[in-house]
């Protein structure tokens, strides 16, 4: 079973200008079924992502900016579970109709 929490905030600086930031929690747990995976175990992981971000208009339908992004995955088995950190930066082009 998965259970997600998120929000995405945008704030209108001027008319070429914006600003976001967004927020997304997620846990997943596991419970094994009977069978051929007798040796797994019940298990919650979590995972967490963190934005922040702008924008600038060329035209009311394209947009560009920069975009940092952090992210981390959590569990109790470093076997089995994705335990990671990853920070990402990029550039976003944008185009709306």
């Amino acid at each position: 079973m998965s259970t997600t929490f998120g929000a995405q905030f945008d704030y209108t600086i001027n008319s070429d200008w914006q600003l976001n930031a967004g927020a997304t929690f997620s846990l997943l747990d596991y419970t094994p079924i009977p069978g051929p995976n007798a040796g797994a175990f019940a298990h919650t992981d979590d995972f967490y992502r963190v934005s922040i971000g702008a924008l600038y208009s060329i035209r009311p339908e394209f947009q560009v900016g920069p975009l940092y992004e952090f992210s981390a995955g959590n569990g109790p088995d470093p076997n089995t579970s994705p335990n990671f950190t990853r920070h990402v930066i990029m550039l976003r082009f944008v185009a709306k109709r």
